[in-house]
């Protein structure tokens, strides 16, 4: 996750820091990490519905699927970071 700042801060679970990055660079919202997962994705997964609707507004993509297949709304249900 290291290669994307947003995606090394959601790992830390620095939601409001993680928003300011992609704020400040908003072609990393929709960048993914080594494993395929954009930070929305991550948001989803972590459950952080406030992180989850500022992404949004940033442009990330609804449509994405995961390494496993799996679509944001997915892994919102799964609730397994």
């Amino acid at each position: 996750m290291a290669s994307n700042p947003v995606l090394s801060l959601l790992q830390k679970k620095s939601f409001a820091k993680a928003y300011e990055a992609a704020a400040q660079d908003r072609a990393l919202i929709n960048t993914p990490d080594d494993g395929g997962d954009t930070p929305f994705q991550w948001a989803c997964r972590f459950g952080d519905k406030a992180t989850m609707m500022k992404f949004l507004d940033l442009g990330a993509d609804v449509t994405k699927r995961d390494a496993e297949g799996e679509v944001p709304l997915e892994l919102v249900a799964d609730g397994s970071p």
